[in-house]
């Protein structure tokens, strides 16, 4: 079984601390920062304001969106990863594929087909380490591993079935695959099971990250007729758990309902905490209403003889949509060691990013259109150190991929 250096994540930690002393932000960065050191040495980094303001931002770099009926034409993708050099991989998932593209956006190479054998899965989650390309495939919970310059199978190993989920890898070469298990302790709630293994050789083990016990459950919104449970689904807008693999060889979570995000080597100890102060942003009613029209319309027009729009009304109750927004979103570490923090936006909306450094900095604010960005907080997002790639659809309801630079001004 790998072990977690102990003292890996926290030495990055207070280096990152030590080298932003030494650079200094005058009194102004030094007063919108407050760090103390909890029981444990928990390092607690908690912001009033950003400390590096208007110096950052994503500079939208192209677009690859290869000709309609094109032989390269991205149809329908699941996942993509984004190599250093500027390539684009993309996963298609009929046929299932991925699909290489260079720096010029030329499609180079097809990695794997639909199926069960060497090199072929139904679906995959991928993550680059150099020029190595690991895919997860829930549907046959396994993992392969390919070169992707060549497209020649490296390996396979057993994983984990049935969790569809973009996977993480850090910067020892372990790759985090989502999975459903249960925790030693089948009492805890908001706790996320990872199996985590090496690109290379056979090590393994199951990693189960906890986040904080004693929230609010989170209600459901049920469409019944008379007894016979017909729909249900999560009321909008609830604070929830979060969780993400940050390179550096840990992980992050949070609960949304506060603005404080824990850094973690194994799912249970604590290594640092880092968040920022902030009035939670108000649910307008006119949010709210949307919502329920929304969910309405789409039952009535997926079961136009199920339960009359009256009855759907009272099911999707708009009281219970809470009055204030979930701190964040997402949390998108890169492997430069920043995070990025999705912050919870109106629909149309532009994407609002909190920008962390690694030692728990608020550094800065990052806008992006609202047509630039993913609207559902749980599409993929790649990243290097120097770009970022999401996956959009234009005017003519064709997917592409957009790249963006990331500057500092």
């Amino acid at each position: 079984m790998p072990r977690l250096r102990p003292l890996a994540v926290r030495s990055a930690l207070l280096a990152a601390l030590l080298a932003a002393a030494a650079c200094g932000g005058g009194d102004a960065a030094s007063t919108a920062i407050t760090v103390d050191t909890l029981p444990g040495g928990i390092v607690r980094t908690i912001a009033s304001a950003p400390v590096d303001s208007g110096h950052w931002a994503l500079v939208r770099a192209r677009d690859l969106q290869p000709a309609e009926e094109d032989s390269a034409e991205i149809l329908k993708p699941e996942d993509l990863a984004l190599a250093d050099d500027g390539s684009v991989l993309v996963v298609e998932t009929s046929p299932a594929s991925v699909r290489v593209y260079g720096p010029d956006g030329a499609l180079q190479r097809v990695i794997g087909r639909t199926g069960d054998g060497p090199g072929e899965f139904r679906t995959a989650y991928i993550g680059l380490r150099g020029d190595t390309l690991v895919a997860q495939d829930p549907g046959n919970s396994r993992a392969q591993t390919f070169d992707w310059r060549t497209g020649r199978l490296l390996g396979a190993r057993r994983t984990a079935c049935c969790y569809w989920s973009p996977i993480g890898l850090d910067r020892d070469g372990r790759v985090y695959a989502r999975a459903i298990a249960p925790p030693p302790d089948t009492t805890l709630r908001q706790v996320q099971s990872y199996v985590r293994f090496a690109l290379t050789g056979d090590a393994a083990d199951t990693i189960f990250a906890q986040e904080r016990q004693g929230v609010p459950t989170q209600r459901p919104w049920e469409v019944r007729r008379g007894k016979q449970l017909m729909m249900s689904m999560l009321v909008p807008l609830q604070p929830r758990a979060h969780f993400a693999v940050d390179p550096a060889g840990a992980l992050l979570t949070g609960w949304s309902g506060e603005y404080l995000i824990r850094v973690t080597r194994d799912g249970r100890d604590t290594v640092a905490l880092f968040g920022r102060t902030g009035g939670a942003a108000p649910v307008a009613a006119a949010e709210k209403q949307a919502f329920v029209d929304r969910q309405v319309t789409e039952m009535r027009t997926a079961m136009p003889n199920g339960p009359s729009e009256q009855e759907l009304r009272v099911a999707f109750a708009m009281d219970a949509i809470p009055d204030v927004r979930p701190a964040y979103e997402a949390i998108h570490p890169d492997p430069a060691g920043r995070r990025w923090i999705r912050r919870s936006t109106p629909a149309g909306a532009a994407v609002v990013l909190d920008l962390f450094d690694a030692a728990g900095r608020w550094l800065d604010v990052v806008t992006v259109p609202a047509d630039g960005w993913p609207r559902e907080a749980w599409r993929p997002v790649a990243f290097t150190a120097r770009q970022v790639a999401v996956i959009l659809e234009g005017e003519d309801g064709r997917p592409f991929v957009r790249t963006y630079d990331i500057v500092r001004k």
